[in-house]
């Protein structure tokens, strides 16, 4: 049986690659609730100029905080921002940012998770492929 294109025991073999990002995922939540609201004093990252950068940059104009690798943080943001807004916006973007950023910064915090556990799961498989073919090729003279 097949589920778009991919075999069952295909998709079985993935779950093996699932363990270490799922915790990584149950951890990083459990953090992100521990910390608190972004907002609150003793946090180093400058969240709110990520935020604000990538809602510039989502409403087509330049970034001003560009003294630092950030970049592609804002640009990700932007683009966090156009597919959320539509889904869950409840009014004018500046707007809907402004008075609600703990969620919009929740959201991003939560794509940036989940996109670094996809590439845990794609990495970890890649290795396991990758190493049980080492392992055949090693024993073929073996056997």
């Amino acid at each position: 049986m097949t589920i778009h294109g991919h075999s069952r025991r295909s998709l079985l073999s993935l779950l093996p690659d699932l363990v270490i990002p799922l915790i990584f995922l149950l951890v990083a939540g459990f953090y992100l609730h521990a910390r608190g609201p972004s907002w609150l004093d003793h946090y180093m990252d400058p969240d709110y100029a990520y935020l604000l950068n990538g809602l510039v940059l989502a409403k087509g104009g330049t970034p001003w905080h560009v003294d630092h690798p950030g970049v592609v943080l804002h640009l990700w943001i932007a683009g966090v921002l156009r597919v959320t807004h539509p889904l869950v916006g409840k009014q004018d973007l500046v707007q809907d940012v402004l008075q609600r950023p703990e969620f919009y910064l929740q959201v991003v915090q939560w794509t940036l998770l989940l996109a670094i556990a996809a590439a845990v799961v794609y990495a970890g498989h890649t290795v396991r492929r990758l190493a049980s073919r080492a392992i055949a090729y090693i024993a073929s003279p073996i056997s």
